[in-house]
């Protein structure tokens, strides 16, 4: 279990790394993001492109969650250390 939580851990580290650096970069404006934007006549859902700042939220609302899976795994690893 101790080795599975720390890959865990080293894979949201990684991953929140690359939210980041995606943020820094501009890299996240070329994402293809949409948003539900009500009905079409017909019954279905209209979509709407995001704009670059719901891109940029998006991007660091991926990075925090990773953030904070690390932390619980960070956590778990501690409780897993001889005291």
């Amino acid at each position: 279990m101790k080795d599975h939580t720390h890959r865990q851990f080293q894979l949201a580290l990684m991953c929140a790394q690359w939210w980041l650096t995606s943020v820094a970069s501009g890299h996240y404006k070329q994402r293809g993001l949409q948003r539900g934007a009500g009905k079409n006549p017909d019954g279905t859902i209209e979509f709407r492109d995001c704009t670059d700042e719901e891109k940029l939220d998006d991007a660091m609302e991926c990075a925090k969650r990773h953030m904070e899976f690390a932390t619980k795994c960070s956590e778990r690893l501690a409780e897993s250390e001889p005291r």
